[in-house]
């Protein structure tokens, strides 16, 4: 048996799947610069898993203090 070599990886259209978003989205996000880090092998690209949530981790969003 082997091991798979893209295990911990996902697609493009698994990442978008994944947040909720169109390809295109996400296409647009990585044109701008926004989102995970990626790999590209050739036309395909990929995302590891651990960077994508580290990604979504960063865009926590803290509440604004209840003024007084």
């Amino acid at each position: 048996m082997r091991a798979d070599l893209l295990e911990g990886y996902m697609d493009e259209d698994e990442f978008a799947k994944a947040i909720n978003k169109a390809r295109v989205t996400v296409r647009h996000m990585r044109r701008r610069g926004k989102g995970p880090p990626y790999i590209k092998l050739g036309a395909t690209i990929l995302y590891k898993r651990n960077d994508a949530i580290a990604w979504l981790q960063s865009l926590t969003c803290r509440p604004p203090r209840e003024r007084r």
